[in-house]
């Protein structure tokens, strides 16, 4: 991954064990609503032709069937990504929900990310996206893809931003972006892990991404060890 100038949060796609990552509707406009302190003076502001076509491309739903179906060693998930508060002024605001096709009731992952513009080292336009965990139980939230209304009594201030963990995408070609996090920032405790990286590709139909966790002497403790996950858009 290139060296990036922003010091970027978290957009890394995350992981079940071995598995990775991870309809726009009206919500509640939150415009007035604060930012957290520890946020307000790096949130990204602006909507580039780069960020309006990440945010498109990571809109909907995802499913790794084809590539779980043709090789065991991955574990066949679902991935929902949804705008929420389309009035906000420094956005655009994802929720995603991820989930292994047995247990899609009961998501292990759900995360709201914030995308927004940033620049590589070579000042090529570049997206960064944060992440941030929800207040509360998430699973309360369970499903809410298909609602984005449930939203409308959360407001930015409420949620935790991950420190650390932020991935920014840049142009790959015409038609993709790739990205990851940098560096050994992004801490983690699971599964013995002192830390965890991510890398992503991403283009109109499909998104790949590779996340891993090591311990502090950089050895691999979970994660894939095959390659990415494939995830392909599904209607």
């Amino acid at each position: 991954m290139p060296t990036l100038l922003p010091n970027p949060r978290c957009f890394a796609l995350p992981t079940l064990a071995g598995c990775v990552l991870l309809g726009a509707a009206s919500c509640v406009n939150v415009v007035e609503a604060p930012l957290p302190p520890s946020e307000s003076a790096s949130v990204p502001t602006g909507f580039t032709p780069e960020v309006k076509m990440v945010t498109d491309w990571l809109t909907g739903s995802f499913s790794n069937h084809a590539q779980a179906a043709s090789d065991p060693r991955f574990r066949e998930v679902e991935v929902h990504m949804t705008p929420i508060w389309p009035d906000r002024k420094d956005g655009p605001w994802l929720y995603v929900e991820q989930a292994v096709t047995t247990a899609l009731d009961r998501p292990y992952r759900q995360r709201i990310y914030q995308i927004g513009p940033a620049l590589a080292a070579d000042g090529s336009p570049a997206v960064l996206s944060m992440i941030y965990s929800l207040p509360g139980d998430p699973l309360v939230y369970a499903g809410a893809w298909k609602d984005p209304s449930r939203f409308g009594d959360v407001i930015p201030g409420m949620l935790t931003p991950l420190e650390g963990c932020g991935v920014t995408l840049v142009a790959d070609g015409p038609a993709a972006f790739k990205g990851g996090t940098e560096g050994t920032n992004c801490a983690s405790t699971r599964g013995g892990a002192a830390y965890t990286t991510s890398e992503i590709h991403l283009d109109a139909t499909t998104l790949e991404t590779l996340d891993r966790g090591f311990s502090a002497d950089g050895t691999q403790v979970w994660g894939s060890e095959h390659g990415p996950y494939r995830f392909e858009r599904v209607q």
